[in-house]
């Protein structure tokens, strides 16, 4: 597997914290959110991409590790070619790639450990932190996870009352998808839209998840379609020509190979079915796998350069390119769990600290989802809904979110809303980011928030951002 170490940038405490940062999963690595942690930025220069400093990179809360998992994502590879994996699995190798960095870097053995990820993270982290919490070799604190996918069922029935109220589908669309879909259930607040198994019931969901978002971020729904949007309308489905002209890096936001990464409505028919017929074009046609609206030249310039290959120690020709997503990972990939309830337990019983934060304007992975799932575990409340600021670049106090505490087994699980952030809410956010996992860390923790405070932190950070399609 593929790592980065980023070293502390500063030396102003005494002891030192492990931290291991899990960003999203394996099809996909996000590239704004990477250099957003990253103690540099990737900026556009007419000779090409070059790095910038980045004020409020992780690493000068600690050292920081990226780990690129599992095989067959950016330039991890697997030496039988074999990237066939799922959720335990995926666990159990990342396990074993922070003992056998231990074992080359035993300096960092026995230092505080936080895990943290986002996205698909929401299920990658709680696996690796069970396996983590009762090794002699890690002292594992607590883990934070942003917009991840914590139940599938929370997130996909959230998102419908999510585009509804953010003004995505009109009126009429919300009650003919409550007639088809609710008309059965009493609750006048919610319904369990994909409880409906009916065609009537699938079919509009079906409709309502693509039609009103095309061409729109999903990731972040207030910001520019990168490419324009005029393609997308051109044609519903794609022509041999139409599709290997739009797989150029210069039309990163390519409408015909967009693809839900099957995290949404997976027992959906439909959606299934397209998805389906989307990953059989694709390798036919053979083009690349894209994110919709998101520009992925930049990163992609600078990593697969032939220099910068060779100072990050990647061999010349395993892997051949640096790609933000793998069409191979996307379909072999296995999810094991629908809903993560019972890993966040144990980890809470077992006194891990824990926080969980949304940025607001992400639909994929949409806050009301976030918040359904910490209400559901039905933990003792500690602290009231409220606002928590943060310093702007300006010196300015603003208001970062909301947020809400409850207390389990003597550990604290924290619920934070990151105002204005998308999906990769470093990235958005960097600021009130910075100070939201920094708070976590030094005032998060039950055990120590009262006492001492956490040291200088080791970031281990394992990158690699999962959706796929199956």
């Amino acid at each position: 597997m593929m790592y980065w170490l980023c070293v502390q940038l500063t030396w102003k405490m005494a002891g030192q914290l492990l931290f291991r940062f899990l960003n999203p999963a394996t099809l996909i690595i996000t590239p704004h959110y990477w250099w957003a942690v990253f103690n540099f930025r990737l900026a556009t220069l007419v000779k090409g991409p070059s790095l910038v400093n980045n004020p409020y990179s992780w690493n000068k809360l600690g050292n920081v590790l990226y780990l690129e998992s599992p095989a067959g994502v950016g330039f991890s590879y697997s030496l039988d070619g074999n990237v066939t994996t799922d959720d335990d699995e995926t666990a159990l190798n990342n396990h074993h790639a922070l003992l056998h960095f231990l074992d080359k870097f035993p300096e960092y053995e026995g230092r505080k450990l936080y895990v943290t990820g986002e996205s698909y993270g929401g299920v990658y982290v709680p696996t690796l932190a069970l396996l983590l919490k009762d090794s002699p070799r890690f002292k594992l604190r607590g883990i934070a996870v942003g917009n991840g996918l914590t139940s599938y069922k929370l997130n996909d029935n959230s998102f419908l009352y999510y585009i509804r109220y953010h003004g995505f589908i009109g009126g009429s669309s919300w009650n003919d998808l409550l007639a088809k879909c609710c008309a059965d259930q009493c609750s006048t607040w919610w319904c369990a839209f994909t409880d409906n198994k009916t065609r009537e019931c699938q079919r509009i969901i079906s409709q309502l998840a693509e039609g009103p978002l095309k061409g729109i971020n999903r990731y972040n729904i207030y910001s520019k379609c990168a490419g324009g949007v005029d393609r997308l309308f051109q044609q519903s489905m794609p022509s041999r020509r139409s599709v290997g002209e739009n797989s150029s890096t210069r039309q990163p936001s390519n409408p015909y190979i967009r693809h839900d990464f099957g995290d949404m409505f997976r027992d959906n028919h439909y959606m299934k079915f397209l998805r389906d017929l989307k990953s059989a074009l694709r390798r036919n046609l053979t083009t690349r796998l894209t994110v919709a609206c998101v520009d992925d030249t930049l990163i992609r310039s600078y990593l697969n350069s032939p220099v910068v290959r060779r100072l990050i120690n990647v061999k010349p020709d395993v892997p051949k390119e640096w790609d933000i997503c793998s069409d191979e990972v996307n379909g072999k990939y296995i999810r094991t769990y629908d809903d993560l309830s019972e890993q966040y337990m144990k980890l809470l019983q077992s006194r891990i600290s824990t926080l969980i934060y949304n940025g607001d304007i992400d639909v994929a992975f949409n806050y009301l989802g976030g918040e359904m799932f910490v209400d559901n575990l039905k933990l003792k409340p500690t602290l009231s809904r409220r606002f928590w600021l943060y310093t702007e670049s300006d010196g300015t106090k603003q208001i970062g979110g909301y947020w809400k505490m409850f207390e389990s087994h003597g550990s604290i699980l924290t619920y934070a809303t990151v105002r204005g952030a998308g999906h990769k809410v470093p990235a958005d956010k960097p600021a009130a980011a910075f100070q939201l996992i920094n708070t976590f860390i030094n005032e998060g923790s039950s055990v120590e928030r009262k006492s001492k405070k956490i040291h200088l932190i080791s970031l281990l950070c394992v990158i690699s951002f999962f959706i796929s399609s199956l």
